[in-house]
């Protein structure tokens, strides 16, 4: 629903400012059975980069581990999300390794032929 999608975004907002209570909700999108959920959440949880290893109440963040695994989610359009947000993690602390890396293994192992492609043009200019 658009409240769920609203609290991503608010979410991802209060991160960039440091306040990482949301994170709970971007997790559970990312975990959700439908696939618009999982779509929103990609880009929240690139805004979550700079708090990756930070704890909030019990929970460590991990927005990179759920990137990687958003990165071979069953729906195209959730892999394509990962791939368009990706590069804009360099902002907020993602290493050029590990954007390389990810953006690498959809170049290669992606399902969806113009997936690939895209990033393997993307590799041309990650450095």
């Amino acid at each position: 629903t658009t409240s769920k999608v609203r609290k991503m975004f608010l979410a991802s907002r209060l991160a960039e400012l440091g306040e990482l209570a949301g994170y709970a909700e971007v997790v559970k999108a990312a975990q959700s059975p439908e696939e618009y959920l999982r779509y929103a959440s990609v880009g929240a949880l690139v805004c979550f980069l700079p708090h990756e290893g930070k704890r909030e109440r019990e929970t460590v963040l991990e927005p990179l581990r759920w990137l990687r695994t958003l990165s071979k989610d069953s729906y195209v359009k959730v892999r394509e999300q990962v791939l368009i947000e990706l590069p804009l993690g360099l902002n907020n602390g993602l290493s050029v390794a590990v954007c390389r890396e990810i953006v690498g293994q959809i170049s290669t192992e992606d399902p969806d032929p113009e997936l690939r492609s895209r990033a393997k043009s993307l590799l041309l200019i990650i450095k």
